[in-house]
C-alpha cells in the first residue's frame, strides 16, 4: 500500500515544500502534464493518494492531519 502525493507544481517547489513540511509519502508524482491528476480526480495542492494493488482507495484533499495520518496507520496495518 502506498502514500501518494500527485504534485503539478515545479519539482524545486515541491522539495521546498515537503523540506518545510516534512515528507511522510512513500511516491512523489510529478504530473506536468497534468495527466494522472485528470485520471485520478485531483484537483488542487496538496492531495494524497492512498493506493493498494493500483487503485486508489482514499484520497485526502489539503494538508494531511493527525486524524488523517491515524486513518492511514489504521490502512497500512
Amino acid at each position: 500500500m502506498l502514500l501518494v502525493l500527485i504534485i503539478k507544481i515545479q519539482k524545486k517547489n515541491a522539495k521546498s515544500f515537503l523540506e518545510e513540511l516534512g515528507n511522510p509519502y512513500n511516491k512523489i508524482i510529478f504530473d506536468s502534464k497534468g495527466t494522472n491528476s485528470i485520471e485520478w480526480g485531483a484537483y488542487g495542492v496538496p492531495e494524497s493518494f492512498l493506493i493498494n494493488k493500483n487503485k486508489v482507495i482514499k484520497k485526502y484533499i489539503g494538508p494531511l492531519t493527525e486524524r488523517s495520518i491515524e486513518e492511514i496507520k489504521l490502512f497500512i496495518k
